[in-house]
């Protein structure tokens, strides 16, 4: 099957991705849990917008996780509960033709 008639019959599907990011999981409206390092502190070797760090990501870190350096969560990131099982019925459940 060419790759657009794949898409074209199986493009419903979920993509799931898990980082350092992931434990805290806190972004303001509109933007990424994914950049909560780069929010939380300036990053020279970042262009981001909006200017760094957010007031709102300070914020957080300061009440749920204050002096704690963000690589302090790595730790935290385990797979303990994972189940590809559950996935695969939520896939399954909700008519999805595939999964990242």
């Amino acid at each position: 099957m060419g790759e657009s008639r794949w898409f074209d019959e199986c493009r419903y599907g979920m993509f799931v991705h898990a980082n350092i990011a992931t434990v805290p999981a806190f972004a303001p409206v509109h933007e990424y849990a994914d950049w909560y390092w780069a929010f939380l502190e300036t990053r020279p070797d970042m262009v981001l917008h909006p200017t760094c760090p957010l007031p709102e990501v300070v914020a957080w870190h300061r009440e749920h996780a204050p002096g704690r350096a963000f690589d302090d969560f790595v730790h935290q990131l385990t797979f303990d509960r994972f189940d590809a099982d559950d996935y695969a019925q939520l896939l399954d459940d909700a008519g999805m033709r595939y999964l990242v």
